[in-house]
């Protein structure tokens, strides 16, 4: 069996070139993305102050002053070892587990050591400061009974005078 091929007119060429062109509008035919409308200037902030921002907690230091025999003596800067105490109801002291550690500074023979607490500790009492040689060694001092800070902010600083 034979098939016949019949030239394709140049009507049919036409149409099917129409098909296509119709098949592909909806694609073409899409409208360009519209522009944005008009927006107002953002206005530029004028330079200011920043607001002061006020300490949610508040301080106890301790301030260590070394004797004028310190820089001879054998115990350096680095060794003394702090304690905050707290005293029960039955009047025995306490050591508090998260402030205990070593001088965080020393300038021209006075130390320091400084421990933040929360709102929620405000005015609890009695605590105390002691200062060992060094972490299990020897006691050096044991400060007054002292009250915790009772506003934001506030330092409650006790001083210590080590070799006099």
């Amino acid at each position: 069996m034979r098939i016949k091929s019949r030239p394709v007119g140049p009507l049919v060429i036409a149409a099917v070139v129409c098909a296509m062109l119709v098949g592909l509008l909806p694609s073409l035919a899409q409208a360009a993305p519209m522009a944005l409308p008009p927006r107002p200037p953002t206005p530029t902030p004028e330079p200011s102050t920043p607001p002061k921002v006020q300490p949610s907690g508040a301080l106890i230091a301790l301030e260590v002053v070394f004797g004028a025999d310190w820089p001879a003596r054998e115990l350096a800067w680095q060794d003394p070892w702090t304690v905050v105490q707290w005293q029960d109801a039955y009047g025995s002291w306490h050591d508090v587990e998260g402030w205990q550690g070593n001088l965080d500074k020393v300038e021209k023979s006075i130390g320091w050591k400084t421990w933040w607490l929360s709102p929620q500790l405000f005015g609890e009492a009695p605590f105390r400061w002691t200062i060992y040689d060094e972490w299990g060694g020897a006691l050096l001092f044991t400060s007054t009974p002292f009250t915790l800070p009772t506003n934001c902010g506030q330092t409650v600083t006790v001083e210590a005078i080590l070799f006099p």
